[in-house]
Parts: structure tokens; C-alpha cells; sequence
């Protein structure tokens, strides 16, 4: 079969998203091609592709999909399949996407036990969901005589995290809680760690896994958010609440918002920055959870508890450097080596999913042009570092808004970047 992928050229510059695109064409046994989700879709010639797969890096519920891209694949007659994440934010306006374009195959981010909670099969009927992980074993791993030895690596403990709004709920602010005790826990005994949690210390690309090989260990936590905001109702409500309390902390806006409302752990799930440290020989310290049954707690990752009650083990085994050094080996055997969470293994179940979709179609007869901005690889676009005062005043806006005009401030960034090189 021939497949069209629309995707966001904007998000390329994240490792995960670009080798997540790269390996639909690379491991599977059918053409895929590729096409940045803003164009406005009339020069494609959308007959000649037998499936149309939708990025989750061109999310559906965001201006990401041009109008004109909208329309095609409204009329599209061949199969679409969506790759969705973040499925907690606006998830109603999502349901009614599916529903509205005729998606025949969604792969979620959600739990396969918790997807008819997420996705009700009577709504549904005539579309299959199955449940993804949100990224995979990166491509090409170093071998392990390739790794920087963990003792001459600098960093006892290195992270790079996000402070997420509160309306993602308790799972969304571990990630900073962890970063913000675990620094304080550093310091406190004269410990050197490089660890961050605002968006200007963000690291990508090469970079990234330079970064990791400076490191003994990292700090993780399950992603996803168990708050699901249908309408955008819980969202405004935090945001009403902040505008009112400016310095307020999460607790405070939660009873305030959400009162006594309990989480369902329905979406916690492995990250793929738990992969990328596995396969750089960085040892893992992460917060007790599931984590998609990929690790095991004590076995391939050190456990921490969410009350720091462990701290004083969990510093004795950062310590310990055989110790170390005998978890890494045996996470990257079991996690790496094993090949079950490899790209390849995901895009054969992927080519699996999609052979109960062309009985369904016919193929198509004419060979797709390269026109309309269809390409046969995906554009890797790298980030813009922006000077601190800037990255600033970026991230002070709402992320609404930075999603609706990063591709103009992009674009003006990368000019005055070559203006001040030449």
C-alpha cells in the first residue's frame, strides 16, 4: 500500500518525533510518504495514496491541520489512520475529530485496559483503537563498551523536566516535584547534579544524548495526566483561579478547582526518555509506578518513594558504583537487546493493524507525485535557541497561543539567527 503521513514539520526537531516518523518508512513493508500538515492540501494528489495516517505531531484538536487538509481528508475515500497523544486535553473535541473525519484506526496512547473507558465502543463501531506507547527504543543504541564508564561521568545525577500546568493534574506535577526535592536533597549533602525543570533548559537533538552520557543517573516519572478536561471547562477554571491567586501553589488550586475528586490512574504510562537513558548506560531513579510493565522496580530502575522516605537508599546505591553498573547492563539485555520495545517491533504490529484495513480498500492504481509538498522523507527541522530574554517572554505566553504562531516566530528566529552568523 501507498501512505500519505501528515505530520508537523515544526516538531521535528524533538528526537522522539522525527525517529517515530522515520520508522513507518524504514521497518515497514509499505510506501510511506510525507506531507507538513499546514499546507493547504490541493496540490496533493490524495487518489493516489491507498491510507492517509495523521501524526500525532499534527494534532487534530490544534491549528496545526490547515483547513484545506481538513477538507481533503474529510472527502479522503481511502483509509485514515491517527496516531494520537495527550489525550487528557480537550478529549471530548478529539471524539468528535474521529468521529467527524471517519477514522478507521486510532493508535492511543491510552491503556489497553482503560481505552472502551476513554473511547466507548457503542460510539465507535466502525473504529478500532490500539493502544501505543509513546515512543520506543531509539534508533541505533550505542553497545554498552561504547558508554562513557559511570564513574568518570561528572553528573551524579542529571534531568531535564517540565513544570506543567496544574490542570494536568497530580501526574503532571510530579514531574517537577520530583526535580524541585531531589536538587534540594543534592545540595544538601554537597552533591554535584544538573537538574532543571524550566523550558529555557530545555536540550534537543545531539545534545540530548551528550547530556545523558554526562550522567550517572537521571530522575523519572510516569507521563500522561489522569485529569481529563473534555471541554476545556477544567482548564479555564485553573487558569480563573491563577489569575485570581498569582502565587498560589498546585495544592491549593486543586482543592479549590477539582475539591475532593480522585484521579483513576488511567493513563500512566512509560516515557521514551526512559529508553534513550537505558540505551546510554544512565542509571534510572524514577518514582514508584508501573511504567507500562517495560521496567522493573529495584531490578532495572532505582525506586523512589513520592514521600523521599527512601532518599538515604537511593543515594547509598547512586554510590555503589558495581551496583550501578550491573542495573545498567541488565536493563539495556532485558529493555535493549531484547528487541520487544524497538521501532521495528512496532511497526511490524503497526503493518499488522493496517493488513485488516485493505480488505476494507482498494489499492491504489496511480503512483503518488511528489508535488503538493509531498516528500519521501520527513523534514528534520533543528531547534531555535533563543537568548534567555526572549526564551522568557516565549514561554510567559499561553501555550494556546504559542501553538498558533510558532511557525511565523520560527521562522523570524531562524532569519535573525543567519543574520547575526553572516
Amino acid at each position: 500500500m501507498k501512505l500519505l503521513v501528515l505530520y508537523d514539520q515544526y516538531s521535528t526537531h524533538t528526537n522522539t518525533v522525527y525517529e517515530h516518523l522515520v520508522a513507518l518508512r524504514s521497518f515497514s513493508v509499505h510506501e510511506h510518504f510525507y506531507c507538513h500538515s499546514g499546507v493547504s492540501g490541493d496540490g496533493i494528489e490524495w487518489d493516489g495514496f491507498d491510507v492517509v495516517v495523521i501524526h500525532y505531531s499534527a494534532r487534530l484538536i490544534s491549528h496545526s491541520i490547515s483547513s484545506g487538509v481538513r477538507r481533503h481528508l474529510s472527502s479522503f475515500q481511502g483509509a485514515k489512520v491517527l496516531f494520537v497523544q495527550d489525550e487528557y486535553d480537550l478529549t471530548e473535541r478529539l471524539r468528535e475529530m474521529i468521529d467527524v473525519l471517519a477514522i478507521d484506526l486510532v493508535f492511543t496512547c491510552v491503556p489497553e485496559k482503560s481505552v472502551d473507558s476513554v473511547y466507548p465502543p457503542e460510539r465507535f463501531p466502525a473504529t478500532r483503537f490500539v493502544s501505543t506507547l509513546t515512543g520506543y527504543v531509539p534508533a541505533n543504541p550505542q553497545k554498552p563498551d561504547q558508554w562513557t564508564d559511570i564513574e568518570k561521568r561528572p553528573n551524579l545525577v542529571g534531568y531535564r523536566g517540565r513544570a506543567l500546568p496544574f490542570w494536568y493534574g497530580d501526574l503532571g506535577q510530579e514531574k517537577q516535584e520530583i526535580a524541585e526535592r531531589f536538587r534540594r536533597e543534592g545540595e544538601l549533602r554537597g552533591l554535584r547534579c544538573d537538574i532543571e525543570w524550566d523550558d529555557r533548559h530545555r536540550i534537543y537533538g545531539d545534545a540530548w544524548p551528550r547530556f545523558m552520557a554526562s550522567c550517572r543517573a537521571t530522575l523519572g516519572t510516569e507521563s500522561g495526566s489522569n485529569l481529563f478536561d473534555d471541554d476545556g471547562s477544567v482548564r479555564r477554571r485553573f487558569e480563573q483561579w491563577r489569575a485570581i491567586n498569582p502565587d498560589g501553589g498546585y495544592l491549593a488550586a486543586r482543592a479549590a478547582v477539582l475539591g475532593n475528586l480522585v484521579e483513576k490512574p488511567l493513563m500512566n504510562q512509560v516515557s521514551p526518555r526512559i529508553f534513550e537513558a537505558i540505551a546510554s548506560g544512565t542509571a534510572l531513579v524514577l518514582f514508584e509506578g508501573n511504567y507500562s510493565g517495560v521496567i522493573q522496580a529495584n531490578v532495572h530502575y532505582i525506586s523512589l518513594c513520592k514521600d523521599f522516605s527512601n532518599i538515604e537508599d537511593v543515594f547509598t546505591v547512586l554510590m555503589d558504583i558495581p551496583a550501578l553498573r550491573e542495573m545498567t547492563h541488565r536493563a539495556y539485555r532485558d529493555v535493549i537487546e531484547s528487541g520487544a520495545w524497538s521501532y521495528a517491533n512496532f511497526v511490524a504490529d503497526y503493518d499488522q493493524e493496517l493488513a485488516q484495513l485493505q480488505y476494507q480498500k482498494t489499492l491504489a492504481e496511480r503512483e503518488p507525485r511528489l508535488k503538493g509538498g509531498v516528500t519521501v522523507e520527513p523534514l528534520r527541522l533543528q531547534n531555535v535557541n533563543l537568548p534567555p530574554g526572549l526564551a522568557a517572554m516565549w514561554h510567559s505566553l499561553p501555550i494556546s497561543l504559542r501553538t498558533r504562531i510558532y511557525p511565523t516566530a520560527r521562522a523570524l528566529a531562524l532569519s535573525c539567527r543567519r543574520l547575526i552568523e553572516n
